[in-house]
């Protein structure tokens, strides 16, 4: 689960900027926050603010911050620094999680300084009463503390050999890079922690926007889930009434994607594939621009199927690319609803994006019905003004994202006055914070 997000210096992100999914002391809706003896936490919260006031930022640093913890990035300069005042091209960019992990509680960050693509520091605690230190990689001059969560002097030896070869220019962080060591992990039972947080990176953590290229149908797959889809669809007034998958030419697929690409694609699909002796039966999903496939091994071959979907009782079929741009929204975010994964954190910029207000309002409420249910967290933006309603949402899950003097801040309600049964659509779309200031606004006469 994520609590706590922090980032300076980083596209219209000047000083540090927190995001907190702290749970404040209203009661409202309590049995969706997640609560034990040491902390209450959001699984939801929504990010308003106008054109260019640094939402789609924000997800922007969660997504970059992501990927580097989980590729690294080899180029030589990063021009997404804070760049309105000339000093912050030479300063280091601050990115910091505090995450919930198997009852645990974990801060990681690191510092960068983008315009040179170089590390200055990195560093894993364990939120415990003493706050205790389980590294800190002081890159700049070359220095690696350990704190006294590893016991084996072994294991601190390699951990800082290891460290030790992993100088300023290199563009891999310590965490990323000794995730990579199986055998470190087998050897010893207390390293897990580093993989472990490592992974929560790599599998727990998925941001979506609105123009993906790639996306996960995975739930199509799933025998279980096909009434539940089909019931949605009819609920939100989609009309499609039914799917099945059908095979798929492997040229179709090339026609899509450059002979390059397509050959490298290729190649990674037979490696994964067909790797393993038996290998019968295995598959891969994988989307394309706005269409879905499976490639599945049958008699030593990659064949692909994909998706077909049928309206209105009829036997004429569709692919996801014929849908409207609101049926093929839902579609990809159809996954936050069905995956029963626990401690899933959704980042979604614009989710409104292409959907009717009610669709919108809907989604959102079907989401929080499942969070009574399951540990999953979903952050959003938005200018969907219907969201904003205490009949929907609590008053701690509500943020304003502004800009004063270029620089994006982020403001929680939480922590205003606003009674809990006050119509907040109005207050907002008239308020000074989070909209366009827009001369001569007709909403407002």
């Amino acid at each position: 689960m994520l609590i706590k997000f922090k980032v300076s210096n980083f596209l219209s992100f000047e000083k540090e900027e927190i995001f907190d999914l702290s749970a404040g002391k209203g009661r409202s809706f309590n049995e969706r926050v997640l609560q034990d003896s040491r902390s209450k936490i959001l699984k939801f919260s929504a990010l308003f603010g106008a054109n260019g006031s640094g939402k789609s930022n924000f997800v922007k640093a969660i997504q970059f911050s992501r990927s580097y913890i989980t590729r690294g990035n080899n180029r030589a300069t990063i021009q997404k620094y804070y760049k309105l005042k000339h000093e912050y091209k030479e300063m280091p960019s601050l990115f910091e999680y505090k995450i919930k992990l198997n009852n645990l509680t974990y801060t990681y960050g690191f510092k960068i300084i983008l315009s040179k693509n170089e590390i200055v520091n990195e560093w894993l605690f364990l939120n415990n009463k003493n706050n205790e230190l389980i590294f800190e990689h002081d890159r700049a001059n070359n220095v690696f503390n350990l704190g006294k969560y590893f016991k084996s002097g072994s294991l601190q030896e390699k951990l800082r050999l290891y460290a030790e070869s992993l100088d300023s220019g290199n563009n891999s962080l310590f965490l990323s890079s000794i995730s990579r060591y199986n055998n470190l992990f087998a050897e010893y039972e207390e390293a897990v922690i580093l993989r472990n947080v490592y992974n929560w990176f790599l599998n727990k953590l998925k941001i979506k926007f609105p123009d993906r290229f790639i996306t996960n149908y995975a739930y199509f797959m799933s025998e279980k889930n096909l009434d539940k889809v089909l019931t949605f669809f009819k609920d939100f007034d989609i009309s499609i009434s039914s799917y099945k998958f059908i095979q798929c030419p492997k040229e179709h697929i090339a026609m899509k994607l450059s002979k390059e690409i397509f050959d490298d694609f290729i190649s990674t699909l037979e490696k994964d594939l067909l790797s393993s002796e038996d290998n019968e039966g295995n598959t891969a999903m994988f989307g394309l621009e706005d269409d879905f496939y499976i490639a599945k091994v049958l008699n030593e071959q990659i064949v692909f199927e994909t998706i077909q979907f049928y309206h209105e009782e009829t036997d004429v079929p569709f692919s996801i690319s014929e849908e409207s741009d609101g049926t093929k929204k839902i579609l990809k975010l159809l996954e936050i609803l069905f995956q029963d994964e626990e401690d899933i954190v959704y980042i979604v910029d614009e989710i409104d994006r292409c959907l009717h207000p009610l669709l919108t309002y809907n989604f959102v409420n079907a989401y929080l019905d499942k969070a009574k249910q399951n540990n999953c967290q979903l952050v959003v933006t938005t200018h969907e003004s219907l969201l904003l309603d205490f009949n929907l949402l609590r008053k701690d899950e509500v943020r304003v994202v502004s800009k004063m003097n270029g620089s994006s801040r982020i403001e929680s309600i939480g922590d205003t006055q606003i009674r809990s049964d006050k119509k907040l659509v109005k207050e907002y779309l008239l308020g000074s914070k989070g909209v366009p200031n827009i001369k001569d606004n007709a909403f407002s006469n």
